[in-house]
Formats: structure tokens, C-alpha cells, sequence
């Protein structure tokens, strides 16, 4: 596999309607996540380095006007990484509740993602084959 590049490829995940979702009734409707080379890649030690979700405007983005603004989610070695069988060791994600969060009064609460081995694990050019949710 020699020249390949151990990083991320692009990728879009789509996040649908649910609780919290945003439509004209200020309800999530839809996330674009989008993941490039560079951006949250695994270096030569497989380490995942920083990645920028980036959450658009009109997109449930929340600013001052309750509006949602970019947010930085890093990843740091032993949470999230890729092993020597490129699989991703587990990892968790915790969303706690602030600003844009949702809870019976249209608030996030805590949320956990969830990542575990053979779940989520990386294809021979180490991109992510699969990914599991846990509500």
C-alpha cells in the first residue's frame, strides 16, 4: 500500500429529523459533517488529530441569536483512533447541554455517539467503513 495517504477522505453524514431537529418551526432538519484530508486524519502513529465539524446557518447553526456556530471536535489518541489492525478502538462523544442544546423545552441534552471496534473500522485506504449510533 505503498503512497497511499493514512488520513480521511471525504465524508458526508447526514443527520435526519429527529428531536431537535430544525425546520421553519425551528426544529433540526438536517447536519452536513464533512470530514477532509488533513482535517481529523490519522498520522504516522495512527493518532486522529483535531477535526472541524462545522455546522451551517439555517442548519440549526447557533450564535447569539440562538443561531449555531462552528464547533471544534478534537480527537485524541486512545479515543477514537485507529489501531495496528486500522479497526477504531472505542470511543465516546458527549454532547452536554448549552447553547443549541435540546431538551423537552427544544434544548440538547447529553448525548452519547458511540464508536466500537468492527463497528467503525477503517478499509484497507483506512477510511471508515461503517459507524453505529447509540440513542
Amino acid at each position: 500500500m505503498s503512497g497511499q495517504v493514512n488520513g480521511w477522505t471525504s465524508k458526508t453524514v447526514v443527520r435526519t429529523k429527529e428531536i431537535g431537529d430544525c425546520d421553519s418551526e425551528n426544529q433540526w432538519i438536517s447536519k452536513t459533517v464533512e470530514r477532509t484530508k488533513g482535517i481529523g486524519h490519522c498520522d504516522s502513529e495512527n493518532e486522529c488529530t483535531s477535526k472541524t465539524v462545522v455546522k451551517t446557518k439555517g442548519i440549526g447553526d447557533c450564535d447569539s441569536e440562538n443561531q449555531w456556530i462552528s464547533k471544534t471536535v478534537e480527537r485524541t489518541k486512545g479515543i477514537g483512533h485507529c489501531d495496528s489492525e486500522n479497526e477504531c478502538t472505542s470511543k465516546t462523544v458527549v454532547r452536554t447541554k448549552g447553547i443549541g442544546d435540546c431538551d423537552s423545552e427544544n434544548e440538547w441534552t447529553s448525548k452519547t455517539v458511540l464508536r466500537t471496534k468492527e463497528i467503525c473500522d477503517c478499509d484497507i485506504e483506512n477510511e471508515w467503513t461503517s459507524k453505529r449510533v447509540d440513542k
